[in-house]
């Protein structure tokens, strides 16, 4: 559907796409004025307020396209200097080049779009099997030309090797790899010094392999995928999202009944829902909406999927340094899957606790009850050696500890001390160019403190300071603890996400 606001016809006569270049000559104006009224004829045959136009895939010219009739109303001399306006060519004749060449330019111009459909019942069909579609029946025959291609088909090698990869990272096992055999029977999965058929590894693994199939053996698609969900968990979900986001060059339309595919990163969402015999389609603009449609599906807050562990944080800086830290050591985690980062904010640590015994927690927010496994981190607020850490971070200290997790107090002041002097000068020479650092940067100093011109002391943005060395400066471990913290936090990690059983 293509539609052009004609409510203004002076805005229009200015402002149109069409009429961009032409000045206020007398033959332009009357060619602006011959554009407003044909507008104008158009809303009143079609009867709405918007100047549409029906764009058709199968090039259908049907009774409601009205343009063909709202041209007629142009006058002679209207229409050819709108035409010659807009073409650039004079002479001419009504019917064999100013009417058509000017319904031309009204239509809209897209461009041709490859499309593919993935349908919801999918299955590895058998050997031989032949499929045109991506239902999973021709997948063998699919795999085996892109294993072994013929002559001009050798980059067809480097798809068969990226849905390995992928295969492996499904199954948290970076060893594995598949294989079709010579006789076609089945799909291989080599793993661990084991080599078995895929059909041993359950249904689940058999979706994404034919769904990653199909995304790569495609390539510059507009692929409709139905229900990517059906026999997924929502970590092989959001799995095959990255997936299909970072490897793959198609552009995807997915209906689904999932909530975790609706947290997919960048993904546009769109609520349908029936209402009086008809489709209503909203697009999701807010959490809010995307709450509403979670309701719609029949999920609750206690149903949706958590990560498998939670490290909570003081504030937004204290996650742009952690997510750096984490992924130098371990470029596999994602955050949002194999943990999540929550924040607590300083001064409410003190209603907080990570028991859930309803006799000892009365007073207190129980954050176990949200995630048993969680790791909390805390500013020590030392300004000197030897300085006494408060009660509340003691008594957190206390009860991360006893398990699953731990407490993890800063060694210095607080976070940021465990960021190399020469990185925060760096960092406030851009941020805060027009100030001057109050710190010697030691270990219990407020390292961000600084002096404006004015000679005001003040503080330095931490999240602003924080994007800017992560995405400036290689992470230096030796600093203070930071090298042994980070040890075992992502040891924590690994250990709340285990190789699935499969």
């Amino acid at each position: 559907m293509l539609e052009i606001d004609a409510g203004g016809i002076a805005s229009l006569r200015k402002n149109h796409p069409l009429l961009k270049g032409l000045n206020d000559m007398p033959n332009h104006r009357t060619a602006k004025f011959a554009l407003s009224k044909l507008f104008a004829e158009k809303k009143k045959l079609d009867d709405t307020k918007l100047v549409w136009s029906l764009v058709s895939p199968f090039n259908y010219a049907g009774k409601f396209d009205s343009w063909e009739e709202a041209v007629k109303s142009l006058k002679d001399h209207e229409i050819s200097t709108l035409w010659s306006a807009l073409t650039n060519i004079s002479g001419g004749a009504r019917t064999q080049s100013w009417e058509p060449d000017i319904l031309r330019m009204l239509t809209p111009d897209f461009p041709s779009i490859q499309m593919a459909l993935i349908p919801a019942v999918r299955e590895i069909g058998a050997k031989g099997s032949e499929s045109d579609g991506f239902d999973g029946k021709g997948i063998i025959e699919r795999l085996a030309r892109l294993q072994n291609p013929d002559v001009h088909s050798q980059h067809d090698r480097i798809k068969f090797k990226e849905i390995t990869k992928f295969v492996g990272n499904v199954i948290d096992n970076p060893t594995a790899s598949i294989e079709v055999p010579h006789d076609r029977e089945t799909i291989l999965v080599h793993m661990d010094g084991k080599t078995l058929p895929l059909s041993s590894l359950g249904s689940g693994i058999h979706e994404v392999i034919i769904l990653a199939a199909a995304a790569t053996v495609l390539s510059d698609h507009l692929i409709c995928i139905e229900e990517p969900e059906i026999h997924l968990n929502p970590i092989l979900q959001r799995k095959l999202m990255r997936y299909l986001s970072e490897f793959t060059s198609n552009q995807y339309i997915i209906s689904t009944h999932s909530a975790a595919l609706m947290d997919t990163p960048d993904a546009e969402i769109y609520h349908i829902r029936l209402e009086n015999g008809c489709s209503i389609v909203e697009r999701a603009t807010s959490n809010n909406h995307k709450s509403a449609i979670c309701e719609d599906l029949g999920f609750h807050p206690s149903d949706l999927l958590q990560a498998n562990c939670v490290i909570w944080v003081e504030g937004p800086s204290d996650r742009v340094y952690l997510n750096y830290w984490i992924n130098s050591l371990e470029p596999t985690f994602v955050e949002g899957i194999h943990y999540s980062v929550m924040f607590y904010g300083g001064r409410l640590a003190s209603h907080l606790s990570n028991y859930d015994d309803e006799t000892l927690v009365n007073e207190f927010i129980s954050l176990r009850r949200l995630n048993r496994r969680g790791v909390m981190i805390l500013d020590s607020d030392r300004d000197k050696r030897g300085a006494r850490i408060n009660e509340t971070k003691r008594r957190l200290e206390q009860e991360f500890n006893s398990g699953p997790g731990h407490a993890w107090i800063t060694k210095g002041r607080e976070i940021e001390n465990y960021l190399p002097p020469s990185q925060i000068q760096a960092a406030l020479s851009v941020v805060k160019p027009n100030s001057t650092a109050m710190s010697n940067f030691g270990e219990y100093e407020n390292v961000l403190k600084i002096k404006s011109k004015k000679e005001r002391e003040g503080q330095a943005p931490k999240v602003e300071i924080a994007r800017y060395i992560v995405s400036k400066f290689q992470p230096d471990f030796s600093v203070l603890d930071l090298s042994a913290q980070l040890s075992k936090l992502v040891a924590f990690i690994k250990a709340s996400n285990p190789t699935p059983v499969l």
